[in-house]
């Protein structure tokens, strides 16, 4: 039987719209709706989570929401603005499990970086990868190559990108790349420091001037607990060598740099003489923190204050069970050790504190007592 024309269509479109909402790929972002009498708004449809859940962050100039959905090794990066004037725009595809939450975005809201695998390649072969936060052309910065990380410098000028040299291999090469005006010019990648046995990616960071980076590789065979740490300059020059004795037990903290670059703080291994220990990056001049003579536990989650006197962290005291902690401070330029808060348990779980400063004190915030500490 021949339908009437009018029939006919209405039957192509009912068609039609079963079929996207079977065969669309997920996300199935919507467009913005209006919300309620608050004034909220819908931003996207569903969105779907792999194992490691999704992620989603405000652009810093607050106008875009960017987020990841997807599963497994079909995710993608989205954004959306923050307001619900538009629906959501891909900005990148192919990102996989492991390296989805890996983006950043730059400090005026204006570009995303992210990692993603060429189509084709092993999971952990990956790009460095930059797109305008509202959509557009993508520019592929660096790669494709095995576990690519990286870190924009405190002042955004540079990019910090490291990679193994072979799917296979523990060496890893580490480059600089500026930042420029993405899409116009080309793209160089300087190589500061090659085949670094044993590289440590997670323990790559960079000064608050920019001038210089920290890294660290297996001081012996992996999964050892020591760790070498060495100094290159950002613009390129010798590697140094700080110190051989860095811990990697499991609650040891990273390294962390003071306010102005010029030390570094470090949890010492029992090959050394300092379960804390702070090093000069220009000299290489060491000071105890704290002597492993003076018999405390694992020195576990140094912070610097904001204002650089002070060194604050949690450890078990001599004389206490190492399943009871107390928080402690420590001129950075070393001294007498202060007690700030004793025998900190919350049932099994780690003590958290942060620092703030507040006018000539610093501030030492106890989620585990919910109390505040403040000290000159």
């Amino acid at each position: 039987m021949k339908l009437p024309r009018p029939a006919a269509l209405l039957v192509l479109s009912v068609c039609l719209s079963l079929a996207w909402l079977v065969f669309a790929p997920e996300p199935l972002l919507a467009q913005a709706e209006p919300g309620g009498a608050n004034g909220g708004r819908k931003l996207t449809g569903n969105l779907t989570t792999g194992m490691s859940g999704r992620t989603w962050r405000i652009s810093p100039d607050g106008e875009h929401v960017v987020f990841t959905s997807g599963a497994q090794d079909q995710i993608g990066l989205y954004s959306v603005p923050v307001d619900g004037r538009s629906k959501p725009v891909l900005l990148g595809a192919n990102l996989t499990e492991a390296w989805a939450e890996r983006y950043t975005i730059s400090a005026d809201g204006q570009w995303v970086y992210y990692l993603a695998s060429p189509a084709g390649s092993s999971v952990l072969i990956n790009e460095l990868v930059v797109a305008p936060v509202s959509g557009g052309m993508t520019t592929t910065l660096f790669g494709p190559a095995p576990y690519i990380a990286y870190q924009l410098t405190p002042d955004q000028t540079q990019i910090v990108a490291s990679a193994h040299v072979t799917e296979s291999s523990d060496s890893a090469n580490l480059y600089v790349l500026p930042v420029q005006d993405w899409g116009v010019a080309s793209i160089t990648a300087t190589q500061l420091v090659t085949g670094i046995a044993n590289y440590l990616a997670n323990l790559t960071l960079i000064a608050p001037d920019g001038e210089t980076i920290l890294f660290a590789s297996w001081d012996g065979p992996p999964i050892s607990e020591r760790a070498t740490l060495y100094a290159v300059p950002t613009g390129g020059g010798a590697v140094r060598t700080l110190t051989d004795h860095l811990s990697l037990a499991i609650f040891a903290a990273s390294p962390q740099f003071s306010p102005d670059g010029a030390t570094v703080v470090y949890p010492g291994d029992a090959s050394g003489t300092c379960a804390l220990c702070a090093v000069k990056v220009a000299t290489g001049q060491t000071v105890e923190l704290v002597p492993y003579a003076a018999g405390f536990g694992i020195v576990d989650a140094p912070q610097i204050s904001p204002d650089g006197e002070y060194v604050v962290f949690q450890a078990s005291p001599p004389t206490q069970s190492v399943a009871l902690e107390n928080l402690f401070s420590v001129p950075l330029a070393g001294g007498a050790i202060n007690t700030l808060a004793t025998v900190l348990e919350d049932g099994g779980r780690s003590i958290r504190f942060s620092l703030r400063r507040i006018a000539n004190r610093c501030s030492i915030a106890l989620s585990a007592i919910r109390t505040a500490l403040m000290f000159r």
